[in-house]
């Protein structure tokens, strides 16, 4: 099996994303670009117009979870880099081993997330999505980075934004389902010199109930909202809100 190459539309101010990614396949030496395949995009920075950022997924050799020389249910390498539009030129690059898995829910696509994450007056985010999807499932989750001196560094990791199931009864249209969608803002209130983080959190479950005929369903809708808290070092997760893969 090979995975798909999966390259987000380019933006206005960069019309060759796939041509850039092709290129830094051969500038970061990955061996399997042509034939095992890859899951990449990228967008250049509205903060900044003359960088341009890239998430570039590899499957990891070996780490498969049936057939480890074939099969690309496995663990993903995490290249994110931050490049001189325009040109190849690296200027920050955090290279994360493992950092995305792909099992039952195949990894489908990453994606740039260039909202307005400004956590500081010295630390402007952006984000990288995860998608991974099947049939009657989708898990997406999103990490956040800021360039910290000559360093690129993660700064909140694996916040699940999408978390979807069903699962079906043996009846047609009885189909019990949980759909959970939470977005991220930021607070007035800050910790440790960092804006908190506002999640809120929509969840629909429905659950099939017993009837003469058919199917009825009972559904019911939580909102909840979390605050993410900086610690110094990172964004604090509630276990729950994070993605285990």
């Amino acid at each position: 099996m090979i995975a798909a190459i999966l390259l987000a539309a380019s933006s206005p101010g960069f019309a060759n994303c796939e041509e850039l990614i092709i290129r830094l396949n051969k500038v970061l030496h990955y061996p399997d670009a042509d034939t095992r395949g890859y899951i990449a995009d990228c967008k250049v920075w509205p903060a900044h117009p003359d960088r341009t950022i890239v998430a570039l997924a590899h499957f990891q050799e070996g780490s498969g979870f049936s057939h480890p020389s074939t099969s690309n249910e496995g663990l993903y390498d995490l290249d994110v880099l931050i490049v001189k539009t325009g040109t190849d030129e690296v200027l920050y690059r955090l290279q994360q081993k493992g950092a995305l898995t792909s099992d039952a829910i195949a990894l489908r696509e990453v994606a740039i997330d260039t909202g307005r994450y400004t956590l500081a007056r010295d630390a402007a985010a952006f984000g990288v999505r995860a998608n991974r999807r099947k049939p009657h499932a989708e898990i997406q989750s999103i990490r956040l980075y800021v360039v910290q001196g000559s360093k690129l560094k993660q700064v909140m990791g694996k916040l699940k934004t999408i978390e979807s199931f069903g699962e079906n009864q043996g009846l047609a249209d009885c189909t019990r389902s949980s759909d959970a969608r939470r977005t991220l803002a930021l607070a007035s209130t800050s910790s440790h010199g960092h804006a908190d983080l506002i999640v809120q959190e929509k969840l629909t479950t429905v659950e099939p109930v017993e009837a003469k005929a058919g199917c009825d369903m009972k559904e019911e809708r939580i909102t909840r909202r979390y605050r993410l808290r900086f610690d110094g070092a990172a964004y604090v997760v509630p276990p729950d809100l994070q993605d285990r893969d």
